[in-house]
């Protein structure tokens, strides 16, 4: 189990350092493993574990930590015997890991799919592992659109069918698994459809520089992923956007002309992710004309604004949505209340009237 490697721009589980580390102090007995019984291989994975410890090692980095626990998960977890063993050390992992790393998460999900689907593993454990694999499923193909890797994305997301199954209780999250489905679905479209646009734009093409300068800004939402567009042909409608969009720093009033702009080019792409970002960030150029005291004399425009918002909505403006596959779930409703409502006095009716 030596480093593994990590692809370029995601951080890797454990260094080479922390393996070092590892071999010089287990190395020997993880080499006698094959010939313990597996007593033998639980205590040591028991050993892994207190030494995992923070607070008898507070001296070990967070990768060494991170290697002893899925060492000691992968040790113990195929046996009857070793599963409260495997239990404990992942329990401690995902108190320990970061869910905004791949390599950990991946390390988790392999580590719940694994252990959901032996048959050591109680049933009501197995069952509660087919969640966490699931959670770490969704967000490592989350992360994986975070970093525009598409295909792993979604081939992360085929392998929720089995987990999916165990789940049919947990209405929470097969809701979590459905809206993540959804995403990956719709980015793999807008992803295939903007890769028909980079030869255009590289000729100069005024539409497909648009559509690739609308993913940056209100996709991606990241300015500087397209910060030089402007410059490549300063006399195209783009450029001129991303003009209207620094005035409007300046110029609240500016937001209007804005948020036409942007609905007229909604207009010309295709249904999906890009265009519902384009006309929700119209809509929010509208909102914000709207709000500002500085175009309270503005009535008419401050009209039109508002029948633009409610067209922007039916013509599909959406927010990007935010999925926390390991956020609680939402309380219950409250039962509605049995209790009369208080008679208010005449007075107070008349008040309120």
């Amino acid at each position: 189990m030596t480093p593994p490697p990590a692809s370029a721009g995601f951080e890797a589980l454990y260094t080479s350092e922390d393996w070092d580390a590892y071999k010089a102090r287990f190395g020997a007995a993880a080499e006698e493993l094959p010939r313990k019984r597996a007593s033998g291989q639980i205590e040591f994975a028991n050993t892994l574990i207190d030494a995992a410890d923070v607070k008898l090692h507070p001296e070990l980095s967070p990768g060494l930590r991170r290697l002893l626990l899925l060492r000691a998960a992968a040790i113990s977890y195929r046996s009857a015997a070793g599963y409260p063993t495997a239990n404990k050390a992942m329990s401690e992992y995902q108190q320990l890991m970061d869910l905004k790393s791949p390599a950990q998460v991946g390390a988790l999900w392999t580590m719940a799919n694994a252990m959901s689907r032996i048959s050591v593993t109680p049933r009501a454990d197995r069952i509660r592992y087919s969640g966490i694999a699931a959670q770490a499923n969704m967000q490592f193909a989350l992360l994986m659109l975070e970093a525009d890797q598409i295909d792993a994305a979604q081939s992360m997301v085929k392998l929720l069918g089995y987990h999916e199954g165990w789940l049919k209780s947990n209405t929470y999250l097969r809701g979590l698994i459905t809206q993540t489905r959804t995403i990956v679905r719709q980015s793999a479209t807008m992803m295939d459809y903007l890769s028909t646009q980079y030869r255009p734009a590289i000729a100069g093409d005024d539409d497909a520089l648009m559509r690739l300068y609308l993913y940056g800004r209100f996709v991606k939402n990241d300015p500087t992923l397209v910060a030089d567009f402007p410059s490549r042909k300063p006399t195209s409608a783009m450029a001129q956007l991303a003009d209207q969009l620094q005035t409007a720093e300046r110029d609240v009033t500016a937001n209007f002309a804005i948020a036409e702009l942007l609905r007229t080019v909604a207009a010309s792409l295709p249904d999906g992710m890009l265009k519902q970002r384009t006309l929700y960030a119209a809509l929010e150029r509208y909102r914000t004309f709207i709000r500002s005291p500085e175009t309270q004399r503005e009535r008419v425009k401050r009209t039109l604004a508002l029948m633009a918002i409610e067209a922007a909505v039916s013509d599909g403006a959406r927010p990007g949505v935010t999925i926390q596959p390991f956020a609680s779930p939402p309380p219950p409703p409250a039962s509605p209340s049995t209790t009369q409502p208080a008679i208010l006095p005449a007075e107070e009716v008349h008040a309120v009237g």
